[in-house]
């Protein structure tokens, strides 16, 4: 369940939108803000990722974004704001965790 907490106070009706995320795992997060700000009207959406990881996508997911920095394997990953369960968030380079 993906929940809005506000939406964009500036009108997007006719303009062109950039939606950038970290990664693009499941797809289902892209999906769902995409699908959302589609209602607004905007001109264009466009969707860019850091990271698009190498797996098949859930049902109703985005399966590609229009610009990626780099796909990687099936791994998960930390650091540069990525995190797990809040540790290595601030790590500055991307890493892969052997173990939680």
């Amino acid at each position: 369940q993906l929940d809005f907490a506000s939406m964009p106070k500036l009108p997007l009706a006719g303009r062109h939108i950039l939606l950038v995320d970290d990664i693009l795992d499941t797809g289902l997060t892209l999906s769902k803000v995409s699908e959302k700000l589609n209602q607004l009207k905007p001109l264009s959406l466009r969707t860019c990722v850091l990271l698009d990881k190498q797996i098949k996508r859930v049902e109703g997911g985005l399966s590609k974004a229009d610009w990626c920095g780099f796909e990687i394997k099936p791994h998960y990953v930390v650091g540069y704001g990525l995190d797990a369960e809040e540790y290595y968030r601030n790590h500055s380079n991307i890493s892969i965790v052997e173990e939680l």
